[in-house]
């Protein structure tokens, strides 16, 4: 359940969802987000979004990391964001 009402934008809850899942387990866990995308009928426009949200959770969990010490996350979060900037980038170069 992704309440729109207290959170705005239901997108951002899939976002966190996806950093969350990203930053504990890595890639492996991406299935489960994109089965959620699927499930939420989010077309290209909305996934990008969900990216773009992500990559602001991501900050934010670099600082939960750096707190905890946990650099194993803290570097995937750090991955993840440069992921999505590289994989805009090339994006753009496309069109």
């Amino acid at each position: 359940d992704f309440d729109w009402v207290c959170y705005g934008d239901p997108l951002y809850m899939i976002a966190l969802t996806q950093t969350a899942v990203v930053s504990d387990i890595g890639d492996q866990g991406m299935p489960y987000v994109e089965a959620l995308c699927r499930q939420w009928g989010a077309n290209r426009e909305q996934r990008a979004l969900i990216d773009f949200y992500s990559v602001v959770h991501a900050l934010q969990f670099i600082g939960f990391h750096q707190r905890e010490q946990n650099d194993a996350c803290k570097q995937r979060m750090v991955s993840f964001i440069l992921d999505k900037i590289n994989s805009d980038t090339n994006e753009n170069r496309m069109s």
